[in-house]
């Protein structure tokens, strides 16, 4: 179930991030813990002060197992979904809720993000195109972007 994101949620959220990153996009302990340190940062500077945007959570009866934060209905900056939960549709659900949510919202008309390189396959797959060269930082950094 689709529901959105409150304060409440961001213990949870940094978990699913931490878990998220040590088992499937960095091998180093160091690199892992700039990277982790950066998303967390970046979601708790958000959450300080939102503008609007799109920020929900994925849950399985009361657990949160996934969630997405697209920055003022262009620039997604979050989507994480716990390990066991990746390959059934999760993600997939929520990205493709997210762009509908944000098609007529986002001011750029389109949606940008930064993937990591396991993830690239997955927004290749839902009609991202590479916008850019990709940044050598831990886990990868490939610009892409979906227009609409």
């Amino acid at each position: 179930m689709i529901e959105n994101c409150v304060n409440s949620d961001l213990n949870t959220l940094e978990e699913i991030i931490t878990i998220s990153i040590l088992s499937s996009i960095i091998n180093t302990e160091p690199e892992a813990g700039i990277l982790i340190k950066n998303v967390t940062d970046s979601l708790l500077t958000w959450n300080d002060s939102p503008a609007d945007g799109y920020f929900r959570k994925f849950k399985i009866g009361n657990e949160i197992v996934a969630f997405i934060l697209i920055k003022e209905y262009w620039n997604l900056s979050h989507l994480f979904v716990l390990p066991s939960y990746q390959k059934q549709g999760i993600g997939r659900k929520l990205l493709l809720t997210g762009m509908e949510s944000c098609k007529e919202k986002s001011p750029k008309h389109k949606i940008d993000l930064n993937s990591s390189i396991n993830a690239a396959g997955f927004y290749r797959r839902l009609g991202f195109v590479k916008s850019g060269v990709g940044k050598d930082l831990p886990g990868g950094c490939i610009p892409f972007e979906y227009r609409f």
